[in-house]
C-alpha cells in the first residue's frame, strides 16, 4: 500500500513492497503454493473456493519457470517419479529411456536414452571388417560420437538408467 502526503510536498509513505510488474502477483501465488509442496490443481480448488478466477495452467509453468530461473543457484527440494520405456512395446529393443518427473507439475526434469545399436559401428564393421586393426583405429576415434551406450540386456536399460539418477544426486 502506497500513502502520499499532499500537505509535506509528495511525501510517500510504502507500506508493503512494490510490485515490480502487474504479474508480480501470480508469482508470488505460485511461490505459495509451491512452498506447501501443491501445484495448479490445488490452486485451481483454492481459487474456486474464493469463488475467484484461477491462474492458467500455462501461466502457471511460466511463473514456475521465472521462479526457477531467479533462483537456479538454490538447492530445492522436489518430489518425483521415475519411468523407463523402450522404443517398441516389450523389453526386447534396442534403445531405452529413462525419464525423471517432477510429481507436482508433471514436467520431465531430465531423461537418459539408452542404446545398444550404432548405426555407423555396424557400416564401418562391415566394411572393415570387426576384428581389423583399421576397424579398431577408426572405432577409437569414432567413441565420442558412438550412439552405443550400453551393453547390457533391454529389460535392464531401466535400472541402469534410474541407476545413473542415483549415483549423479549422491
Amino acid at each position: 500500500m502506497r500513502i502520499t502526503c499532499h500537505e509535506s510536498y509528495g511525501s510517500v509513505f510504502q507500506v508493503s513492497e512494490e510490485a515490480k510488474n502487474s504479474h508480480d502477483i501470480n508469482s508470488k501465488l505460485v511461490s505459495a503454493f509451491l512452498s506447501i509442496g501443491r501445484g495448479h490443481a490445488a490452486l485451481e480448488t483454492f481459487s474456486s473456493v474464493l469463488n475467484m478466477p484461477t491462474m492458467d495452467r500455462k501461466t502457471f509453468a511460466k511463473c514456475m519457470h521465472n521462479l526457477s530461473v531467479k533462483n537456479k543457484e538454490e538447492i530445492i527440494d522436489v518430489s518425483v517419479s521415475y519411468d523407463g520405456t523402450w522404443q517398441k512395446r516389450g523389453h526386447t529393443y534396442n534403445l531405452g529411456l529413462g525419464i525423471i518427473i517432477d510429481i507436482l507439475s508433471g514436467l520431465v526434469l531430465d531423461f537418459e536414452v539408452l542404446s545398444k545399436y550404432c548405426h555407423n559401428c555396424v557400416v564401418a564393421g562391415r566394411d572393415m571388417g570387426v576384428d581389423s586393426a583399421e576397424f579398431h583405429i577408426w572405432q577409437k576415434g569414432h567413441a565420442d560420437e558412438c550412439d552405443k551406450n550400453f551393453d547390457g540386456t533391454s529389460g535392464a536399460m531401466e535400472m541402469h538408467a534410474s541407476t545413473n539418477y542415483v549415483e549423479a544426486i549422491n
